[in-house]
């Protein structure tokens, strides 16, 4: 009677555990920045401007999703930690070489009935010296750039 019971009770046990687990859920962010442009998949600043990370947000999701504390690194090298919404950073440029600079952020990514998961973003920051180098097109806020992988 016991083998009976048990079976009877890790048979959902075992649907249950038939989800795949490489599945990543549809999870959207939004980057909003200030002194820059974002044009092109490109993040322009003026050479002595400070380059502000604003907000880092998730805007749409399947299920229950939340984000935790954002890591910034500019060329690899770590700059700060933001644990609290909106997750702001500020990046001064006025010390930084005219030339391509890449910024990286990632965040953990707490989503229902998945394991926890990591979002990264990466992003190319043209630094400028004259503004008539910058395209003459309006900023956006980000909505790419970024990609989203378990753990």
């Amino acid at each position: 009677m016991k083998k009976l019971f048990y079976l009877l009770f890790i048979l959902p046990l075992a649907l249950l555990s038939c989800k795949d687990d490489d599945e990543i859920p549809n999870v959207d962010f939004k980057v909003e920045i200030s002194g820059g442009k974002f044009v092109n998949d490109k993040i322009y600043v003026m050479k002595g401007d400070t380059l502000i990370i604003e907000n880092v947000e998730i805007v749409s999701h399947d299920k229950n999703a939340a984000m935790g504390e954002v890591s910034y690194f500019l060329d690899g090298q770590f700059l700060f930690t933001n644990p609290f919404s909106p997750y702001k950073i500020k990046i001064p440029t006025d010390k930084l070489v005219l030339s391509e600079h890449r910024l990286h952020f990632n965040c953990p990514v707490y989503v229902e009935d998945y394991p926890i998961l990591t979002a990264y973003f990466d992003y190319k920051v043209l630094l400028m010296e004259h503004s008539d180098s910058i395209p003459n097109q309006p900023s956006l806020p980000i909505t790419s750039g970024y990609s989203i992988v378990r753990d």
